[in-house]
């Protein structure tokens, strides 16, 4: 590792040997003080990836160091606190960020544990003069000492999530944010009690456009809160309503008070999940109408199913993306009020997502039929489905993207047929997942003549033998292939793999046959391998993962031994 230079203003010891005099300047060859002579702009891209007790160690190099470290005020936009307790390490840490207030736009603050009154981190947020990003997850949170300091920088605060377990005091800390900071444009709350039973003369809140509420303690009036919430968010382009007590007849609120929403999602998110990442992001702010529903029912919600397809039904003109997943335990009457799902109609639907949901065959065949422009079709145990569904899906001509997972009512020879047509078709189907029983050699066979599939994966399965190799061998654009718990799966199908042009990802799952041997001709005849994944094949050691990571492959690697 280069060490720094001291600071030239630094005495020297003059008692150090002449032996020690001569061999100095050898010595002082190798040392290189790069902070000093890096540009400024250069140094703002290397000291912000440092971690902040680096940074601060950094600091007390020398006072060189601890100018440019103090001026780089990229280096303290982020800042991300584990909070574990005070420690010396922690009042460092506290007293550094404190003098580059200023410079904090995102702060993040996690702990396992409460943040009580007193906290030095909370009452540091009041300091934030330029924040524009706060994140708060904790098991108890005291809030007045938080709205003391929100109060001081709510004209710059945009983003705020909380994640808490429980309130020291009473169960309103969103009406008081939304109070205090009315420029916010992502709300995100998480816990355990964290909405009042009624919102009454909220401020209008014109600069939100996204809300993910999130709590598992029902609320006695939900209808009531949403009636009084939506309306303080005309311009709402998200809305995430991960409420247990919520029920989909609150749909139409939902339309009536959101006339700009993009992006609906009626889920439970787990605690600690984050507010917002890339799949909640609205790429076109400048639409109006819903393009994305995403449906994580319980068993009493999709038991009123007709809620939810009158609510599609509404918004099919602009609808691209339709996720509905059911409940654990799927039965017959809970989903007898799906029939209407039959009736939709779009020509710009182009993904459709359904997990445990008991929809008949007909059901799909009349979605297929009426929406042409599907290019996704993810069907996840599905336990009504028949073979005719294969037909359906030829009528897709713009089909990229197919997983059939658990679905028990279908036939490997009816896949079979399904392949063969498609690779006499004009479909250009490019990513196919599958699993079980529906994995035979000859279905393996069918798909191996798809000249057009870049991306595979495979699981569960015991039976097909020379069908892996024969996929390895002939699907020459694979880039992305993944094979889990499939027991034929020998060092012969990762050999013929390694002959792939394009192949840059394989991950690898419980696959009891493949050794070190068929790792390393993987490895050492695919020019542009990027990723290698492998879990739990009891047969490969760390000697095959080294020689991977040693040939610059990104490897992940978890084993037996």
């Amino acid at each position: 590792m280069l060490e720094p230079l001291a600071d030239t203003d630094q005495p020297s010891n003059h008692n150090e040997s002449h032996d020690n005099k001569d061999n100095k300047p050898e010595q002082m060859e190798h040392r290189v003080d790069f902070i000093a002579l890096l540009p400024f702009d250069l140094m703002s891209c290397v000291l912000p990836n440092l971690p902040k007790h680096d940074l601060i160690e950094c600091m007390h190099v020398s006072t060189i160091w601890h100018a440019r470290v103090s001026e780089c005020q990229e280096a303290w936009n982020d800042i991300q606190i584990a909070y574990t307790g005070r420690s010396t390490g922690d009042d460092a840490l506290l007293e550094a960020v404190r003098l580059q207030a200023h410079c904090v736009r995102s702060f993040d603050l996690v702990t396992g544990g409460a943040l009580e009154a007193g906290n030095p981190w909370i009452q540091l947020i009041g300091d934030l003069s330029n924040l524009h990003t706060l994140s708060i997850r904790c098991a108890k949170l005291q809030k007045d000492e938080l709205m003391h300091g929100l109060g001081f920088i709510s004209s710059t605060l945009r983003r705020i999530q909380i994640s808490v377990k429980a309130l020291s005091s009473d169960n309103d800390v969103l009406r008081p944010i939304l109070y205090t900071c009315t420029h916010l444009t992502h709300v995100a709350f998480y816990g355990s009690r964290l909405l009042p039973d009624d919102l009454n003369n909220l401020p209008k809140l014109p600069d939100l456009v996204h809300l993910s509420l999130h709590s598992a303690t029902p609320v006695s009036d939900m209808r009531g809160v949403l009636e009084t919430l939506l309306p303080a968010c005309p311009n709402l382009q998200y809305f995430c309503n991960g409420i247990d007590s919520s029920d989909v007849r609150s749909l139409e609120l939902v339309r009536k008070h959101c006339p700009k929403l993009q992006h609906l999602a009626w889920r439970v998110m787990p605690w600690g999940a984050r507010g917002w990442d890339a799949s909640t992001r609205i790429k076109d702010p400048k639409r109006t109408d819903l393009h994305k529903v995403k449906f994580q029912l319980d068993e009493a919600s999709v038991r009123e199913g007709q809620w939810v397809v009158q609510f599609l039904d509404q918004s099919m003109d602009g609808l691209e993306n339709i996720s509905i997943h059911g409940p654990q335990k799927v039965t017959v009457d809970g989903t007898r009020h799906w029939e209407g799902l039959a009736n939709l109609r779009s020509s710009r639907l182009h993904s459709i997502d359904f997990k445990r949901m008991y929809l008949a065959s007909p059901i799909l065949y009349s979605i297929f039929r009426q929406c042409h422009a599907l290019k996704t079709v993810n069907l996840e145990a599905m336990l009504s489905l028949d073979d005719s569904i294969f037909d359906a899906l030829l009528m897709l001509k713009q089909l990229e993207c197919l997983h059939f997972l658990s679905c028990k009512g279908l036939t490997p020879n009816g896949l079979v047929s399904f392949l063969n047509s498609t690779a006499s078709s004009d479909i250009s189907l490019k990513e196919i997942h599958l699993d079980g029983r529906l994995i035979t050699n000859d279905s393996l066979s069918a798909l191996s003549n798809i000249q057009s599939i870049r991306k595979l994966h495979l699981r569960n399965n015991k039976d097909a033998v020379y069908g892996l190799d024969i996929v390895a061998k002939k699907l020459v654009n694979l880039v992305d292939v993944s094979i889990f718990s499939c027991f034929a799966c020998r060092d012969s199908f990762l050999t013929n793999l390694s002959s792939l042009p394009a192949l840059k990802r394989v991950e690898l799952l419980a696959l009891a046959s493949v050794t070190d041997k068929g790792i390393i001709a993987l490895v050492d005849n695919s020019p542009s391998l990027r990723y290698l994944a492998v879990r739990v094949c009891p047969m490969v050691t760390k000697v095959s993962i080294s020689h991977a990571q040693q040939k610059c492959i990104s490897t992940r690697f978890a084993g037996l031994r």
